[in-house]
């Protein structure tokens, strides 16, 4: 069946679609969604909300308000007061200092003599190297030069360590760090990950006993060698390592070292989220309440500006304030670290994954659609979207799983999208179908209606007027007899195409077939000269088409033609009904054209149709035949001799002759016996002239009788 069939190739273009976006997903999707991936994580963010920060972090912040509080200038903070805070914090048992600020240029002695002596004495500072970006000319033009200035050497020498922390300064969101910066081939750690070393001492020294004995070294030269060893390890080395570090802190390390991308940083809340106390209020505290807040934490010492207006060091983030407030450059280091201690840094998919993910997921798509009704199908995606998202909030907030958000659901609108445009068509092309089908039973206009309306349809039928033709084989029930009903029926369909070309070439329309009968119907809104030379046109066309055919030519067809007003519509009842027209033109053609059989005609027209013919002056010749009864009917109806194109009667005086004739016997028909019998004896194959001296003679019966 067509519809089928075009079904069948729309889902075919479904499966093909399905196929080549899975491929599109596999080989590049990912790539150019990952951006909008990482750049998703706010909403789960904004999902979640603040949550607590790791009990280990302390900051201690410099602002323009604390500088007005200690009576220092706008930007400078004296030397002596860090080294104040260095031995309060200390004293309070603070477990590691960590200073976010840049310590690259001499200051007066006094002042860097005591900061100098401060840190040696706590013997637990970590300081700050700075990352210093420029360009300069060569050969190749301007070039791009990072350069790392580490703290004055007299401060460097006496700290624990140094580390430098590298954000962008550019109005994207801050989202990941690299915990080790490659620097002219030379691998640099980043402070968290150095502060992490030195806070957490065992794991660090299991990760690397483990390391040690997959690269059977026994030492390592550094700790910025380990990127290096790592990188040279072979997979199953790699695996090894992996296996034995079961803590968090072996796994955070871990992923710093081997993480491609860098670490993607959980963020712990807004702006001031992180416990923190300014620098006047804490170097005024009681030594016993300083005990209270850093005893055993690692204290971060930077810059926080709670003043938008006085930012500096600050980067927006998914946390940045709706007044424009954002995350300080000492509150995002210490977040870094608060996820290297937990292992709560943000994981996102692969390439591979994410690929994966998405052709499955666009699979799972095509099934939907192609399987259930597009209602069930809207329903069951909704579901299973709304089940996506809460299952992806889930591994945000349990495991900082981050399930790609943006490419899923951007994908799932593109598919909707593609379904409903294939589903349109598919539809379309089903409509299509639907009235090509019906046009064989009934009109185009009648069908369009039907399939508009297919519900109230026995509802729709039409009064209208127009000609109709009638056609009939004469002999048709011998030849049934005769033939096998097989080559009976390929015959009839042979003799209904050269028929129903001729109807619709005229446009008309085929109303009914009926074994040997075919009902044809021009419409119109009277009796129109163009409808009724269109039908006997058609008539005369039907007779010269069949003579012409080798095959048809023992399948004489005889036609009538008659106009009038009738019903157009839908006939039946108990869900069976036929596209028919009922009305009193129908029944009275359908006796017409019996009459060519006592006639020995082949078309015969009504005094209505012919009368309309005689006044346009068309091209076709017409004898009238006399009035005759027609079963079941109370009045008579005039019959017209229709003639095909180039004949005429009237040239050889039969026209006239019959006429006389027809008149003799419309007064007495027995007088008009010799009159016919002179017609006949001059014209033997007129068959009307046969037909009225068979009734004269038996008028003559009736009359001797």
């Amino acid at each position: 069946m067509q519809v089928g069939r075009n079904s069948w190739q729309c889902n075919r273009k479904m499966l093909l679609l399905l196929a080549l976006a899975a491929l599109a997903g596999c080989l590049g999707l990912p790539r150019l969604l990952v951006v909008a991936e990482h750049s998703a994580s706010p909403v789960f963010f904004m999902m979640r909300g603040p949550i607590a920060p790791p009990a280990e972090l302390a900051l201690v912040t410099l602002s323009l308000r604390a500088a007005e509080a200690l009576g220092q200038p706008r930007t400078y903070f004296s030397r002596r007061l860090h080294a104040q805070l260095i031995n309060q914090l200390t004293q309070a048992q603070a477990h590691l200092i960590v200073f976010d600020i840049a310590f690259k240029e001499p200051r007066n002695e006094d002042e860097d003599a005591s900061l100098e002596m401060a840190i040696k004495n706590s013997n637990r500072v970590v300081l700050f190297d700075y990352l210093k970006r420029y360009q300069i000319e060569n050969a190749q033009g301007r070039v791009d030069v990072e350069e790392i200035i580490p703290p004055l050497a007299r401060f460097k020498q006496v700290a624990l360590g140094s580390g430098s922390f590298v954000l962008p300064k550019t109005n994207a969101l801050v989202g990941h760090i690299h915990p080790v910066l490659e620097l002219h081939g030379v691998p640099h750690l980043s402070q968290p990950l150095q502060v992490l070393s030195l806070y957490a001492v065992e794991p660090w020294q299991h990760f690397l006993q483990k390391l040690k004995q997959e690269i059977h070294q026994p030492e390592l030269d550094g700790s910025n060698t380990i990127w290096q060893h790592i990188n040279q390890l072979s997979a199953q080395q790699k695996k090894a390592v992996l296996d034995g570090c079961v803590d968090a802190i072996c796994q955070s390390l871990w992923r710093s070292f081997t993480g491609t991308e860098g670490i993607f940083i959980n963020f712990y809340g807004p702006p001031g989220h992180l416990p923190q106390w300014p620098l006047d209020q804490v170097l005024a505290m009681p030594a016993q309440e300083q005990a209270a807040i850093f005893a055993n934490k690692i204290v971060y010492v930077g810059l926080v500006e709670p003043q938008q207006t006085e930012q500096q060091d600050a980067y927006r983030t998914v946390f940045s304030n709706a007044n424009g407030l954002d995350l300080s450059g000492v509150e995002i280091s210490a977040s870094v670290l608060g996820n290297l201690l937990h292992n709560q840094a943000l994981t996102y998919l692969n390439y591979t994954q994410q690929s994966a993910l998405l052709a499955l997921w666009i699979l799972a798509l095509g099934l939907i659609s192609q399987q259930l009704s597009q209602r069930l199908a809207w329903a069951v995606g909704v579901i299973w979207h709304l089940a996506y998202v809460m299952a992806a909030y889930w591994a945000f907030v349990q495991h900082y799983f981050c399930l790609p958000l943006i490419s899923p659901l951007a994908l799932s609108v593109v598919f909707v999208g593609l379904d409903t445009r294939l589903r349109l068509r598919a539809n379309k092309l089903r409509y299509q179908n639907l009235i090509t089908d019906l046009t064989h039973y009934m009109p185009a206009q009648a069908a369009k209606a039907l399939s508009d309306h297919i519900t109230n349809f026995a509802a729709n039928n039409q009064l209208v007027s127009g000609v109709c033709l009638l056609t009939d084989i004469q002999g048709y029930t011998r030849l049934a007899e005769e033939l096998p009903p097989s080559e009976l029926h390929q015959l009839m369909n042979r003799y209904y195409a050269e028929l129903i070309d001729e109807v619709k070439a005229s446009g008309g329309i085929v109303a009914n077939i009926v074994g040997d009968a075919l009902l044809a119907l021009w419409l119109d809104t009277h009796i129109s000269a163009d409808a009724c030379i269109r039908a006997s046109r058609t008539a005369c066309a039907i007779q010269k088409r069949l003579a012409a055919q080798a095959d048809l030519h023992r399948l004489p067809t005889s036609c009538a033609v008659h106009g009038g007003e009738f019903s157009l519509g839908h006939l039946g009842a108990s869900g069976h009904f036929e596209y028919s027209p009922v009305g009193d033109m129908v029944n009275t053609v359908s006796r017409m054209e019996p009459f060519n059989r006592h006639l020995g005609t082949r078309i015969l027209c009504s005094e209505l149709v012919a009368e309309v013919l005689i006044n346009s002056a068309c091209e076709f010749s017409l004898r009238d035949l006399g009035a005759f009864n027609l079963r079941n009917k109370k009045t008579c109806v005039r019959f017209y001799q229709l003639y095909e194109p180039g004949i005429n009667p009237a040239q050889n005086g039969l026209e006239s002759l019959f006429k006389q004739a027809l008149e003799r016997y419309a007064c007495a028909p027995a007088e008009a016996l010799p009159l016919f019998q002179a017609l006949t004896a001059q014209f033997p194959q007129d068959g009307p002239s046969r037909y009225y001296l068979q009734q004269s003679k038996l008028a003559q019966a009736d009359c001797n009788n």
